[in-house]
């Protein structure tokens, strides 16, 4: 068994290796209610101080790894869907090492 096929049936398995996990766990309505208030909502399309509105949301820990799969992974320019899984299992050790949310994006 090659180290290809080995990674590939990983991420058949698993779906993927990498996925989004809530903070807050979601219970009932009330709990509901706190994430998600439509007085909140309702209020956040009128104003206009976004910055201010956004505070909350972004955590300091979430980073983005990007590449468009041009140049820089020792493949040369292969395009952004072949690169994919190579960002998503760089973005794996983040995680349980740093405590950092890392996303791929192409």
């Amino acid at each position: 068994m090659t180290a290809e096929f080995d990674s590939m049936s990983y991420r058949r398995r698993y779906r993927g290796l990498i996925g989004v996990k809530s903070k807050m766990p979601l219970r009932d309505m009330p709990v509901l209610s706190r994430i998600y208030p439509p007085e909140r909502a309702r209020s956040a399309g009128g104003s206009r101080k976004p910055r201010f509105l956004l505070q909350p949301y972004l955590p300091g820990n979430t980073i983005a790894l990007i590449s468009d799969g041009s140049a820089g992974n020792e493949f040369g320019n292969v395009g952004a869907l072949t690169v994919l899984p190579k960002l998503e299992a760089k973005s794996v050790p983040f995680k349980p090492f740093a405590n950092v949310d890392a996303m791929p994006l192409l």
